[in-house]
């Protein structure tokens, strides 16, 4: 358990620190109605959701939820706390992943200058990969409608203004067009 929660920890690290590149993807229910949201808060579990998150560093949940609010007011949408639009909710997840590289060329064999040995090199490297998941729910419907996700490689240190630029890429695909 106390692996499952550092990991999930370290998802959302990964997705704010990692210099490598994230890829950001959406997908929506082609029959929701998205110009009649106009309001949203957050289910009265979130914390459920990200609990993982919070036991392990509830500071990083504060501003997952902040950056994730500040995202949506920006966009033109009201929270409220009286009966919302939409839900928004995170999870994150995580993947153990290895990369093998080969350097060089390895060979022997008769050849223009007579008899010879190449080499080769193989680096193999184990990673983590994290995925950070945005769910809109049609709260009325209690249906998902929008959910967009963020997967990139960990690593150890969180940069809050990484995550708050990750979500708002990630919102940056909400409404569909």
């Amino acid at each position: 358990m106390k692996n499952i929660i550092c990991l999930s920890v370290l998802a959302i690290v990964a997705l704010i620190m990692s210099c490598a590149t994230i890829n950001i993807r959406s997908e929506h229910d082609p029959a929701a109605d998205f110009a009649k949201y106009k309001t949203f808060n957050f289910p009265l579990n979130v914390d459920d959701f990200a609990k993982n998150v919070i036991k392990a560093n509830p500071f990083l949940h504060k501003e997952m939820l902040r950056y994730l609010e500040e995202t949506m007011i920006a966009k033109g949408y009201v929270k409220t706390d009286e009966k919302p639009d939409l839900f928004v909710v995170y999870h994150v997840t995580t993947d153990e992943k290895t990369s093998v590289t080969t350097y060089g060329g390895g060979y022997y064999g008769w050849g223009y200058h007579g008899w010879g040995v190449g080499f080769s090199d193989v680096q193999v490297n184990k990673y983590t990969e994290g995925t950070l998941i945005i769910d809109l729910v049609d709260a009325e419907k209690e249906a998902l409608v929008w959910r967009g996700w963020a997967t990139g490689t960990l690593s150890d240190r969180p940069n809050y203004d990484r995550l708050r630029e990750v979500v708002k890429g990630m919102l940056a695909e909400f409404p569909p067009k």
